[in-house]
């Protein structure tokens, strides 16, 4: 019965990662380039690509929920900005999916080992939970905040994230018709605002709860293992799935009256699943015959 269950449990398992919509699509992409990637007939190489240009997007999904508040003091105010009584709102700022977009160029001065430098813009998107763990006045009297905490909810919070990296590149078949790489990332993030900001619509105005102090220019590394389908002499497509470790800004406690909170650095994973189109700059050509 033991072994049963946990047959069970390793299945389970395998079909929750499954259901990761990233994994889903990185593994169609495999499983379709390996049927294009056959190996070329005896004789024959295909070209050597040594410089090109790479012009890519895809999606990004952050797997790291940024920061939790459990008690915020949320005053109930009037037009003139009296404070008549206060409630509590419990925070947290999770993760949800976003775009990706990028140019990078790639030179390989020997046949498997290369660099690249990379210009993108990956925007991993946020979202706020927001719920009233104290409301201050009964459930059949009027409470604006009930309103406030929803407009919250409702919100998408974007934190655009432009990168600026170099990059080490490992193909161990240059010549193949499929090509499998592996990239080492590091370089600098110029993290936007929406980490900490939190925002809603109280009555007819945008009112901040807690200001977002941005994080500036931080750190960035990751890895990513791709591959290159060379489709003409000239192009190729690029498929590759990498994790981005990004250092944010996050909350570290509930903010004070001017809607400042405590906050420090954290670093969070970004797993992003890439498309691009490669136009070959330089080559070496490959035998015919």
């Amino acid at each position: 019965m033991g072994t049963v269950l946990s047959n069970l449990g390793v299945k389970n398992e395998k079909m929750a990662s499954a259901k990761n919509p990233i994994t889903r699509i990185f593994l169609f992409s495999s499983a379709l380039a390996m049927l294009v990637g056959s190996t070329p007939s005896f004789g024959q190489e295909t070209d050597e690509s040594r410089m090109s240009l790479t012009l890519f997007g895809g999606v990004v999904q952050s797997t790291t929920d940024l920061w939790d508040i459990p008690a915020q003091r949320v005053g109930i105010l009037t037009q003139g900005g009296v404070e008549t009584s206060v409630d509590t709102f419990a925070l947290a700022r999770g993760a949800r999916s976003g775009l990706a977009l990028g140019i990078a160029g790639a030179y390989f001065p020997s046949p498997m080992l290369g660099y690249a430098f990379e210009l993108s813009l990956f925007d991993p998107g946020l979202s706020t939970d927001c719920r009233i763990s104290f409301d201050s006045r009964p459930a059949n009297a009027f409470n604006p905040n009930r309103g406030y905490c929803a407009d919250i909810n409702q919100r998408k919070v974007s934190m655009g994230t432009v990168n600026i990296t170099v990059s080490g590149l490992f193909r161990p078949f240059p010549r193949a018709l499929t090509q499998p790489y592996l990239r080492l990332v590091a370089g600098a993030s110029d993290v936007g605002g929406g980490s900490t900001e939190v925002v809603g619509r109280f009555g007819t105005i945008d009112r901040p709860l807690i200001l977002d102090r941005g994080a500036g220019f931080q750190p960035t590394a990751g890895i990513g293992l791709g591959m290159v389908i060379p489709v003409s002499p000239g192009y190729g497509v690029r498929m590759e799935l990498r994790d981005q470790l990004y250092r944010v800004r996050a909350l570290d406690g509930a903010a004070d009256a001017l809607a400042i909170a405590p906050s420090s650095h954290r670093w969070t994973h970004n797993v992003a699943f890439l498309v691009g189109v490669d136009i070959v700059l330089q080559k070496k050509r490959g035998r015919r015959y």
